[in-house]
């Protein structure tokens, strides 16, 4: 079982959508690794 999840366009089709579920504020914003993650999925 998985604490967050950060689901993209390979996981539920949607082109632009990146869904991150069960990360409260400001996890997204001051967690660097998720940050870092999320940018990626941006430029890919």
């Amino acid at each position: 079982m998985k604490d967050f999840s950060i689901k993209d366009f390979n996981d539920h089709g949607v082109d632009g959508l990146i869904n991150i579920q069960g990360v409260e504020s400001p996890g997204v914003t001051s967690c660097l690794s998720i940050g870092k993650h999320v940018h990626n999925l941006i430029k890919s």
